[in-house]
């Protein structure tokens, strides 16, 4: 599941991945878009991480 900034898939913020029960990460995007993954056991992770996503999303 992707994050999108303004409906645009050219202006991702996250990604969001749950293959399977034990396999659970997010894409964090930087300015640059680049993509940096990162491990996570839970949704409620990506408190841990408010700061990144908002940071994505002044960016546009």
């Amino acid at each position: 599941m992707g994050m999108l900034f303004d409906d645009n898939n050219r202006q991702p913020i996250c990604r969001l991945h749950f293959n399977s029960e034990t396999s659970k990460y997010v894409t964090l995007f930087d300015e640059n878009k680049n993509g940096q993954r990162v491990d996570i056991e839970s949704l409620n992770d990506l408190y841990k991480y408010s700061k990144h996503l908002k940071k994505a999303t002044k960016s546009y």
